[in-house]
């Protein structure tokens, strides 16, 4: 008897909801964040490099 009751109250109980949803919008933005890095990685690399050698002088921006 008790266990329907419990089910009940677990199933109307909101206060756990929001902290879920926030965890899964943060875990959605880091895999966003990863896929973008692993298929750019290498552009990223190349653009960060280039921007330093343009600002220390060694190399032209094209």
């Amino acid at each position: 008897m008790r266990a329907p009751r419990f089910l009940s109250l677990f199933i109307k109980d909101r206060r756990g909801a929001t902290a879920i949803e926030y965890a899964l919008m943060v875990a959605a933005f880091t895999l966003a964040i990863v896929a973008v890095v692993f298929t750019m990685g290498d552009e990223l690399v190349e653009m960060t490099d280039d921007i330093i050698g343009f600002i220390q002088g060694r190399e032209s921006m094209s």
